[in-house]
């Protein structure tokens, strides 16, 4: 049963977790919603102004058009003829596609433009051609005093630069198509333009490729120029070589020696090839049996299968005798067997090896001795070559420079014949396959989508001003500044009067004029919160103060004062107010005799106490102006003024001066059973409150609680969601 009980009790405190942690969500929602409610205006003003100064400058932009030419990479080449251009075409890679795009957005392309359209003339493109006031050049030119018309060459770069800054060139992904748009004021010169840059760009190639064509035509026939004369020059020098010497042509005995010799030394080479291969065969082997590796090394260097074996066998005595050593001893006869065996194996395989090594030396010597037979023979035939020889020689030289010569002249002629052709067929890489057409609606300014976007940004930049408002404002608004910032409760929230209600002096009169108004209501709170603060024994003499001047202190002692009358209690309210005294005001009537007058020996009581019929309360004025406040204040006199009436009076209320001003205060509060503080809603802000506050601690009267003053209670509703004091949702319960 206790485990069941501990389970239901565990599982309430989880879901009261729950509902504590969305109730904070909630509040802190209602919070947001309530600070946008309050401070709307600021919002909506924001939102307005900035939606209106959007429009305003909509109005005055000139609507601009955009219109876009497609350009295609041509992939394609129509071969004509079969031969190479020049310019090679252009590659379908990303690098080319970006390097194109730069070209058709480049200075140099667009002032073909400006030029072959005179688009100097334009005031889109020529601001000096617009007013003194919009045209830049012109205004500096008056600053400076410098009268000077711009060049032809000046006007071209502000115009190339102009359309520059409207003209862009685009690719979608990887796509060979180019996309050329141009923005202007209409939408006829927007199509123009676009065009226009589209058959620069490819004009721009046709004259690439032709004036590469032309200067490589140009270098070709003055080469063969110079070709031909050296080819004339070369079969000349032929002919007369052959004439001189007396070759006949077809048998020239010079040229079949030089044959044979060509052959020969082909034979000597490889003699010696194979003569230097068998001598570095020998000396391998010799080296590596000179090597600690020994014959094992040599036997991967021939190959030879028999060595192989033997060098096997080797290894398997050697590991038998390390067995039978492991076993036995070196003098044990298996061990000597083995030990026969091993010597035994060894010498056959130094014998292979001895006879490798025997062969090779046998190929050496054969291999130098038919290189030395080749080298004889070659000697031999150098020494039967005769000095027509030479003379073939001679002849064999001047005819290959003659051939070579003919055979350039005639490659440089078949190129010079193929450029002369293709010259009249050059085709640009690039085609339109889109022209610009004028299109049916500005491109920019985009209204409808401005104005949205001016609506929402407005509406982010509305709120940020509002949170903004709302940290700056450090005015007390609710009771929860209040028992935050203070830690005492709101005993009432006096509504501010508005209309004919709200003439100085006529707040106070509410109580009796209109007793069931939310105004007297308020008050009524306050006497009520007042006898519950100490239900055993109620305080009876209540000092009324406030941080500041104009915080309604005096206003709240009468209303008080005057609610309590009305319900019936004997009732005393004394205005301690002496340097800035307002209770006279109120009532209408005399300054003195008052309490001055009274605590300076010079009235009697019975003088300065008066009553008024209105209000049905007694009171005393701060009677005559004195320089000796404090001394009054803090005299004995007025400590046994209170403690005399305390006792003929259901309630005594006493104004006192404003805590941050003066002292006064502070001495009064202690000579009472409670303290009210009074605050303006919206206009104490909480340091003030907090500092007059502190003007209070360590007294010996208590304060009881803050009265709200003079709220707004439309505004207060805003800040109270749905907890409002006397909202609108309780109208009905109140006349007005």
């Amino acid at each position: 049963m206790n485990e069941q009980s501990e389970t239901r009790r565990r599982s309430m405190l989880s879901l009261y977790g729950m509902w504590a942690g969305r109730d904070q969500d909630d509040a802190a929602f209602r919070d947001l919603l309530s600070l946008l409610w309050r401070r709307r205006w600021v919002a909506g003003a924001t939102v307005v102004v900035v939606t209106i100064l959007t429009a305003v400058a909509l109005l005055l932009t000139t609507p601009k058009y955009t219109s876009t030419a497609l350009v295609l990479i041509e992939p394609r080449v129509n071969r004509v003829a079969d031969s190479t251009s020049v310019l090679s075409n252009l590659p379908n890679d990303f690098e080319t596609i970006q390097t194109e795009l730069e070209v058709i957005t480049s200075h140099g392309l667009l002032r073909k433009v400006v030029r072959e359209l005179s688009l100097t003339r334009d005031p889109e493109f020529n601001a000096s051609l617009k007013s003194v006031w919009f045209g830049r050049r012109m205004l500096n030119a008056l600053l400076r005093g410098d009268e000077r018309p711009p060049t032809q060459e000046e006007l071209e770069r502000g115009a190339t630069d102009a359309l520059a800054g409207v003209t862009s060139a685009t690719s979608s992904g990887r796509s060979r198509v180019l996309s050329i748009s141009v923005e202007a004021e209409s939408p006829e010169k927007a199509a123009r333009l676009a065009n226009a840059v589209a058959d620069a760009y490819l004009v721009s190639q046709l004259d690439a490729k032709f004036e590469a064509t032309q200067r490589t035509s140009v270098w070709l026939n003055k080469r063969l120029t110079e070709l031909k004369e050296q080819v004339r020059r070369a079969e000349q020098a032929v002919e007369q070589y052959r004439q001189e010497a007396g070759l006949i042509e077809g048998k020239d005995s010079a040229l079949s020696s030089a044959d044979q010799m060509t052959t020969l030394s082909t034979q000597i080479v490889l003699a010696g090839t194979q003569r230097a291969e068998a001598e570095a065969r020998l000396s391998n082997v010799r080296s590596l049996m000179n090597s600690a590796e020994g014959t094992g090394s040599v036997s991967e260097v021939l190959g030879n299968d028999l060595i192989q074996r033997l060098q096997e066998q080797e290894g398997t005595l050697r590991r038998n005798m390390a067995a039978l050593s492991q076993r036995y001893g070196p003098k044990h006869p298996q061990i000597l067997q083995a030990e026969v065996e091993l010597a035994d194996t060894q010498q056959k395989l130094r014998g292979e090896v001895a006879k490798i090594v025997a062969s090779l030396e046998g190929e050496v010597a054969i291999a130098r001795s038919r290189e030395n037979s080749l080298l004889g023979a070659q000697r031999r035939l150098e020494g039967n070559m005769s000095s027509q020889n030479q003379r073939g020689i001679k002849l064999r030289e001047l005819t290959r420079e003659a051939d070579a010569n003919r055979a350039l002249m005639e490659t440089f002629l078949g190129r010079f014949k193929e450029l002369s052709d293709e010259a009249n067929l050059q085709t640009t890489d690039a085609r339109v396959i889109s022209r610009a057409q004028p299109p049916s609606a500005p491109s920019s300014p985009r209204t409808m989508l401005t104005l949205l976007l001016a609506v929402l940004a407005s509406t982010g930049l509305g709120i940020a001003i509002a949170v903004m408002v709302e940290r700056l404002d450090s005015g007390i608004h609710t009771s929860r500044d209040v028992e935050r910032w203070t830690g005492l409760p709101v005993l009432t929230v006096v509504p501010e009067l508005k209309g004919k209600s709200a003439v100085s002096g006529s707040r106070p009169m509410q109580i009796v004029s209109a007793p069931l108004s939310r105004y007297a209501e308020s008050y009524r709170n306050l006497l009520v919160g007042l006898n519950l603060s100490n239900v055993d024994n109620p305080p009876k003499i209540i000092a009324v103060t406030s941080s500041n001047p104009a915080e309604g202190k005096t206003v709240t002692s009468m209303s008080l004062a005057a609610t309590a009358a009305a319900a019936g209690k004997r009732v005393l309210i004394m205005d301690c107010d002496l340097r800035r005294p307002r209770l006279h005001h109120e009532l209408g009537v005399e300054r003195g005799p008052g309490l001055v007058d009274y605590l300076a020996g010079q009235v009697e009581l019975e003088a300065v106490m008066r009553t008024d019929e209105r209000y049905r309360f007694q009171y005393i004025t701060a009677g005559s102006e004195t320089q000796n406040v404090l001394n009054l204040i803090e005299s004995q006199k007025l400590r046994t003024l209170l403690t005399q009436m305390k006792p003929h009076f259901g309630l005594i209320v006493v104004d006192t001066p404003p805590l941050l001003a003066v002292a006064d205060a502070k001495v009064i509060a202690e000579r009472c059973d409670s303290v009210v503080f009074a605050v303006r809603w919206g206009k104490t802000g909480r340091n003030t409150l907090v500092d007059g506050l502190k003007h209070l601690e360590g007294n010996a009267a208590p304060v009881a609680g803050v009265v709200m003053t003079r709220a707004d209670m439309d505004r207060l509703s805003s800040y109270q969601y749905g907890t409002a004091y006397y909202g609108n949702a309780y109208k009905s319960y109140y006349s007005s």
